[in-house]
């Protein structure tokens, strides 16, 4: 999801590092299936906090949790 998500800011020429890219994390989350946020210009998002930790997870930090489950 965190490629596609890229490859779409590429394809419309847009910066990916201007954007926040990532999950709401429950029970912050109103929508109860997996979704991929963009969120941004960052310079545009009047309620940051909405957009970090631990409301909002982004792709990495997901992954390395996953990835850490045995």
């Amino acid at each position: 999801m965190g490629s596609r998500a890229r490859e779409f800011l590429d394809s419309a020429r847009l910066e990916v590092s201007e954007f926040e890219v990532g999950f709401h994390r429950p029970p912050y989350n109103s929508v109860h299936h997996l979704h991929l946020h963009i969120i941004g210009p960052r310079d545009t998002i009047t309620e940051k906090y909405m957009f970090r930790e631990p409301i909002f997870a982004s792709v990495e930090s997901v992954l390395t949790e996953l990835l850490s489950v045995k």
